[in-house]
């Protein structure tokens, strides 16, 4: 199984397109991987539209194919406008093409950006739940659904949700694993997200996202309520989307350092695109993270359990791939239409 035959793929496509923008790099992240930076657009742009895609490796599949999509119908057509677009390709290139929503560090690097640099603890509950999500082979006991119902009916679905996917800084070979120290990838966002962003006061970022929601619909979930003065510079189709989680649910994420870091400047939100329900995400979550940590490389059951994690989060549905491209492509034109007559 070529795992990074389909990374390598939709690095190509993106880069096939991005051979006249103003501006392009790169960053080695070894191994042969590379998060690549386009800009297009006006040498100090009043308004700037930040794409990134891949931060959760996987999910970078859809990510690519909007950001490839953008280059092919607006990669040309920059030339007498004040505003600029920067598109970020591959954050996490090693679980883009790997196949795994976490980095090769195991860390969820949408838990790494926190802000105070203490990593440490779980949420309430979480040790409990560790034995169920992180089981070795052999003792997995019940089949995943049963346990799952059980789980629910027990502690509720919404209490079960947060102990799980708000983040942990404890169990390093588990689910949700928010790391112990920043990550490269982190540091990197960090360090060059002044340069990317070109002075813009006005910024709209969309970090694109799979796994969470209703099949191929979108929700745009930000980390704090946005001020009216920023609503004003994106449309009623976004605005309409906008779903903002408790606090504690969005610690260390991009978008809320994004928010924090930028403030009034910025709304920055996790542009989440559904695909089958939490149950059948979260198994498949569970055994690719049991096949990379405990079976051989391309033994019959690590196989089967990376198909299932791309289906979670890159669905080979035709219908799922259109809708979901076509709708971002769509949200992004709403946001272009905005401002010219803003």
């Amino acid at each position: 199984m070529l795992l990074r035959e389909g990374y390598d793929r939709h690095r190509q496509a993106f880069l096939d397109l991005a051979d006249c923008p103003q501006s392009i790099s790169r960053f080695d992240c070894g191994e042969d991987l590379f998060t690549d930076v386009v800009y297009l657009g006006a040498e100090q742009p009043e308004r700037l539209l930040l794409l990134t895609s891949g931060l959760h490796g996987v999910e970078g599949f859809f990510g690519s194919d909007v950001q490839t999509v953008f280059l092919k119908q607006f990669g040309n057509s920059w030339s007498d406008r004040p505003w600029g677009v920067t598109l970020v390709h591959g954050l996490n290139p090693y679980g883009f093409a790997n196949l795994r929503r976490w980095n090769e560090n195991n860390v969820d690097l949408n838990r790494n950006f926190l802000e105070d640099g203490t990593f440490g603890g779980a949420p309430a509950g979480f040790a409990e739940l560790n034995s169920f999500l992180n089981p070795k082979v052999g003792q997995m006991g019940l089949p995943f659904e049963m346990q799952a119902v059980w789980l629910i009916a027990r502690h509720g679905l919404r209490q079960l949700q947060h102990s799980i996917s708000s983040g942990q800084y404890e169990f390093s070979d588990s689910l949700f694993f928010g790391g112990q120290q920043r990550e490269s990838t982190t540091n990197m966002i960090a360090g060059r997200a002044d340069e990317w962003l070109r002075g813009a006061q006005e910024i709209v970022h969309l970090d694109f996202h799979t796994g969470l929601g209703r099949f191929a619909e979108a929700m745009m979930i930000t980390c704090s309520p946005i001020s009216e003065r920023l609503r004003s510079i994106v449309p009623e189709s976004f605005c309409s989307l906008i779903r903002t989680p408790d606090a504690d649910v969005s610690q260390g994420s991009f978008e809320r350092w994004m928010s924090t870091h930028f403030g009034d400047r910025v709304i920055s939100v996790c542009a989440e695109y559904g695909t089958y329900n939490p149950v059948k995400v979260l198994k498949s979550l569970r055994a690719e993270n049991m096949a990379h940590h405990q079976l051989p490389a391309n033994s019959p059951g690590w196989k089967r359990a990376k198909r299932q994690l791309l289906e979670a989060f890159y669905p080979s549905s035709a219908n799922w791939r259109d809708r979901v491209t076509s709708h971002a492509i769509q949200l992004i034109r709403d946001i272009f239409e905005h401002w010219e007559h803003a």
